[in-house]
């Protein structure tokens, strides 16, 4: 069986990086890294901070619910 690497990092919280004991991704480099479970990046992108990529990733994630609503709307709507 091959041994999982995740990414550790003991800096403190900055922007979606928070130290934690769950296994993340994260949303900008992809990589798998140990964090809060609530974390959104690693350490290494959080401190390579750019204030974009923290309101992109909220907004990609607003759009998939707001695609997801319309296409469960359109499902009912064909049922009928």
């Amino acid at each position: 069986m091959k041994e999982e690497k995740y990414l550790g990092d003991n800096r403190p919280k900055k922007y979606g990086w928070c130290p934690g004991n769950y296994t993340c991704n994260c949303f900008q480099c992809k990589k798998d890294f140990i964090g809060d479970k609530r974390s959104v990046e690693c350490a290494d992108c959080a401190y390579g901070y750019n204030p974009s990529r923290i309101a992109d990733y909220h907004t990609n994630k607003l759009n998939e619910r707001v695609d997801s609503a319309l296409e469960n709307l359109r499902e009912l709507l064909e049922e009928e």
